[in-house]
This record gives structure tokens, sequence and C-alpha cells, in this order.
């Protein structure tokens, strides 16, 4: 049965997210397949999906940037409390800040060991406290300016070799670092002690400063001299940031403190110096619960509360709300190498067509919240505009059943449970609402008569299906060429299946999901087309109005042959104590504590 929660109108006034980059603006493109096509017919490929749009594409139409006014800090605040308390749906798996998720980078680690670059609160790449400044010498060459003065937690010298020390490792692809999926192949070359040249080794890197946010900076002779088992006990990282570590107590809390030796910018509100002495991060995968700590004032600030909390939380005289602007949309990632059915454009169709997503949305996250035709489908998003964000294929159950049909998926089995399954992989609490959800897209898929089925599992399995994807088979010494004929690779030895995810919405540019979801190289990807490779490797190397061009061709591809099978936006909120200044980031992760002011 589908899970049904009405939420209270008044509780909805949420502002919209309509975001835009400095590089590009929104502009018109694809077209719902049941209404007249607002480019040319695409061409239909080998495997049976749709080329990219080849036709000019419509005149660019403009999406103002929001108004973000964060109050700048007087230099001589002082707060009724000089610490803060941070509740997480889960405690931190990976302390190494070089290999750790999204989450754990942006809650806790970009507090300690910053990049040279944030996307900030009024929407503009914002040098970091390490960095003077920067500027792009060449397709492929960013030059850095380091800030003077500077030294790690531990006491060692930031300088040019320092800064090398971090760009050459997380350009190395086996360190199988995030930032690689995001920048590629990266190294560094010193100029002089304090300016360093950023040069990006396989495609042009025209947006850097959005996509390096995850090139951290540790210290060097601590990382390269303590032993892996060693930092990861301890949970100790060391950077130059506002904040250094100070304690992780396992099942219990991380603590940091502030670093009073941080040079302070002075006229950058997000890099400048805390006024919060210290901050504890706790742990609670209730979402109910999270929202009662902040409502008796027992914790602080509460992120991936949902917005059925909206009410509760302005109930209570101590607590408030904040919308994240995540940039983020819900949907499945999904096997098309491996599983027979999967792989097949029309039985994704089926998927798409068997979901009403309209009353998804409107029960689970109420009117604000919008169904898309894909990943990070926000306008502002470079690649994403007003028309191509709709959803393509909507609700039509005939339909659905038709194109089951053609497929012959009826044909495994002639009861439901005998059929083809599809397995439906999540954790709890990733995303506001995330199991029920996820629970009505089974039941949806049911209805449907296709065999699908859901697993809430802990994050080492989890992990295991969502990074098997066709970079396996390059890491064992295949070629992009064998992916298509290959076995699935280890750890699965199987299909991955399908996934329940909401891609980082924090670089608000398409090229993130390209290189992690559309890339014969990603383990993050699903698929390998090496058309569609050559096609997104030229938009994610562009710059100014054919970046932009570009990237909308590639969105349109990638919704319209449903590379995942998309959902609505992530509606989060955080949770604040009523007397705390919070500020949120665009990215709706990222938690940076020197940003914040006690106001009472």
């Amino acid at each position: 049965m589908l899970l049904r929660r009405w939420l209270n109108p008044r509780s909805m006034f949420l502002i919209p997210v309509v975001l835009t980059l400095l590089v590009g603006v929104a502009c018109a493109g694809a077209a719902d397949p049941t209404v007249q096509p607002t480019t040319a017919p695409t061409a239909a490929t080998a495997s049976g999906e749709t080329a990219a749009p080849t036709t000019a594409l419509a005149a660019p139409t403009f999406t103002p940037i929001p108004a973000v006014q964060p109050t700048v800090r007087p230099a001589a605040a002082v707060g009724s409390r000089d610490d803060v308390i941070i509740v997480l749906a889960e405690e931190p798996t990976i302390p190494n800040i070089f290999l750790a998720t999204t989450a754990v980078g942006n809650f806790i680690g970009h507090n300690i060991t910053l990049p040279f670059s944030f996307y900030g609160p009024d929407f503009v790449d914002i040098p970091t406290g390490g960095f003077e400044g920067f500027e792009q010498l060449a397709p492929n060459k960013w030059r850095l300016h380091l800030t003077q003065g500077v030294k790690f937690h531990n006491g060692e010298l930031w300088n040019a070799a320092a800064a090398k020390f971090s760009i050459d490792f997380l350009g190395d692809p086996e360190n199988g670092s995030q930032t690689f999926a995001n920048v590629r192949g990266s190294h560094a070359e010193v100029v002089d002690e304090f300016t360093v040249d950023f040069v990006c080794d396989e495609v042009a890197c025209p947006v850097l400063p959005r996509f390096s946010q995850f090139t951290v900076f540790q210290a060097p002779e601590w990382y390269q001299n303590t032993s892996e088992e060693a930092r990861n006990e301890k949970g100790e990282i060391i950077g130059w940031g506002p904040y250094k570590w100070k304690e992780w107590k396992r099942g219990v809390s991380y603590k940091l403190e502030r670093y009073e030796d941080y040079v302070d910018p002075g006229d950058r509100f997000i890099a400048q110096r805390g006024s919060i002495k210290e901050v504890t991060y706790i742990w609670r995968g209730e979402e109910l619960v999270r929202t009662a700590m902040i409502q008796t004032g027992e914790a602080d600030v509460a992120y991936a509360l949902g917005a059925s909390q909206i009410e509760a939380l302005e109930s209570s005289p101590k607590s408030k709300w904040v919308r994240a602007n995540n940039g983020e949309v819900l949907g499945m990632n999904n096997d098309q190498i491996w599983d027979p059915f999967l792989k097949q454009l029309k039985f994704r169709q089926a998927l798409a067509h068997a979901l009403d997503c309209e009353t998804m949305v409107f029960n689970f996250y109420g009117a604000e919240a919008k169904c898309r035709s894909g990943p990070n489908g926000i306008p502002g998003v470079l690649g994403v505009n007003e028309e191509n964000t709709k959803p393509i294929y909507t609700y039509d159950p005939a339909k659905a059943q038709q194109l089951l049909e053609e497929t012959g998926y009826f044909d495994t089995g002639d009861k439901l449970e005998d059929r083809h399954e599809l397995g439906l992989w999540l954790r709890n609490g990733r995303y506001p609402n995330d199991v029920e959800i996820a629970e009505s897209v089974i039941s949806f898929w049911n209805e449907a008569g296709v065999n699908a089925k859901m697993h809430v599992v802990e994050r080492s399995i989890f992990i295991d299906h969502h990074l098997t994807g066709p970079g396996r088979i390059l890491e064992a010494g295949g070629t992009i060429e064998d992916v298509a004929t290959s076995s699935p690779p280890p750890p699965l030895n199987a299909s991955p299946g399908m996934y329940f995810l909401a891609p980082g919405g924090e670089l608000f540019d398409f090229a993130r999901q390209l290189n992690f979801y559309a890339s014969c190289q990603s383990n993050r990807s699903k698929n390998c087309d090496l058309e569609r490779e050559e096609r997104n490797n030229a938009a994610v190397a562009a710059a100014g109005e054919e970046r932009q061009r570009l990237m909308t061709a590639a969105y349109e591809d990638f919704t319209r042959n449903l590379l995942h099978i998309p959902l609505f936006d992530v509606l989060g909120v955080w949770g604040v104590n009523a007397d705390l200044d919070f500020v949120d980031m665009p990215g709706g992760r990222r938690i940076l504590v020197n940003t914040m002011t006690w106001t009472k």
C-alpha cells in the first residue's frame, strides 16, 4: 500500500531552490515525448537508446540568483555560548578525509582541512583561508596563490610543496579518491614558495574552483609518516582550517576545537575565524529523535530532517528551521551493463511510467518539491532549465504494462515472485523519508507486475552495490571496449541491481553527474557507451556558452535514456537552535562552524 504523509499546508512556505552558475545560465531544451518536442527528433542508436539532440538549442532564458544575505560576524562578537552540538544521522565511518564520502567531508572535514575554493552562500567561488586567490592560465591549468604565515595544526609549514602533495595524491586514480571522479587525473607544479599551478591531465577544467572542493590539503609529513591503520584508529585529520581535530570516541562523539593560530583573511564570510570554540558531533538514526533534540535544546543543529518536521520545529521556542539548498533529486541508479532487463531502454521506461511521482512527492514533501526528469534537475544547475527539468516519462500504468510485455519480462514467470528480481538497495536516514519513499516505489512496481524488492542495508553492503561499475573492469586491467562483454566484477560478481540515491548537488554543474554516473571510467556509473563518453568528455572540457550548450544536450541525453529512474526534489530541512545564526551553503550539506554565531 502506498504510504501517505499529508503535510500541513501552512508548514510549506519554503523558498524555491533557484540556483545558477557564473559560467552559464539555464536555457530551453528537451520536452515530453507525448507532446510536440522543442528539438528535432533524435536518432536511435544500436542499443535502442536515443542520441543527444544535434539541432541548435533555443535561446537561453535567465534564472535569477536567490537573495542570500549572510551576515558577516563582527570581529568583537561574543555569544552566550562558546560550543555547539551537531546531531547527524550516522557516525562517521571513514575518518581519512582523502577517501571519505561527501557527507563526512562536508559535515566534519571541511572545518579542518579545506580546498582552495568554496561555493559561497552568495553563489560565488571564494578562496578559502589558505589562499589569496586563483586564476586560470590555460584550459587545463590554474594558478593558486597561497596565504603566507599559515601553519598546519601540527606545526608543519603551509607552502607550495605542501599544496603539491595533496593535489598530486588526490589526482592519482590509484588512490581511489572522490576528487579524481570530479577532476580526473591532475598534478601540481611548484612556481615559487607560495605559488602552485594546478594542472588537469586528462581533460580541460574550466570550472576547477567548483569541482575541486574535495581537493583538500592535509599535513604532508604527518600523512606520509603515519600509517593508515593509526589514522583510522584515532580518527584524526590535520589541516590548517579554522577548527582542528580534538577526539573521536567511537560510538559516542566526534569533537573539534577552534584553531587559535588560524589566519583570518578578514573579509571573507565563508573563510572567517570562528567565534565558537568547541564542536561536538553526535548521531541518532531516527529523524524524530533528531527533531526532539533540537526542540529541547539537547542539540543545536540537525541535518536530514524532512518537511514533515517543520511544524514540530516551529512549535518550540527553542527551535527553528532552515531549508537546505541542496539541488538534489531522488532517484534510482540502475545496472544497464549486466542486468538483462535494465539494459533495455523500454524496461527502464516501464519502471518510470509505473511510478505515480506526483502523488508521492505531495504526500512525502508537499507542494514545494517537484517531480523532475533527472538528477540535479533544478533550474540553475548548468545544463538544466525550466523545460527540460519537467518529467519525460509520466505516470501511465497502461504504457508500463505494454512496455513490460514488449521486453518479455512477463515471460520470466507466471507469478510475481517467480519473475526476474530487481533489488533496490538503500541505507536508512541518508535523505528525509528515504525508506518510506522506497517502500512506495516498490509498491508501484509490484502493482505493475515487477518483482522488485527493497533492501535496507548497512553502509559496507550499500557501497558494494553503489561502487560496482565499469571502472572495476579497468581496475582489473581491462579496457573500455571490454565492458560490454564483461562479467560482473568483484565484490558482487553479480548485477548490482538498483540503488536509491540523490546525487550530490554541491557543484551546480551537470558535469559532476556525467563524471560519476555516465562514464565508462567510474565505479558509480552503471552504463558504458563509447559515443556518449566522447560527447560527455567534450561537455566537461568546454567553457562559457559552449559548455552551457553541451551540458544541456548531455542532460537531455541522460534523462531521456533514463540512466537514472528519477523521482523528485530532496526537500531537506536543518533543525537549528533558535539562538544560533546558521547560514545554509549551496549544496545543502556543508556545515561550516566558523560561519555560525550565537545571537544570545
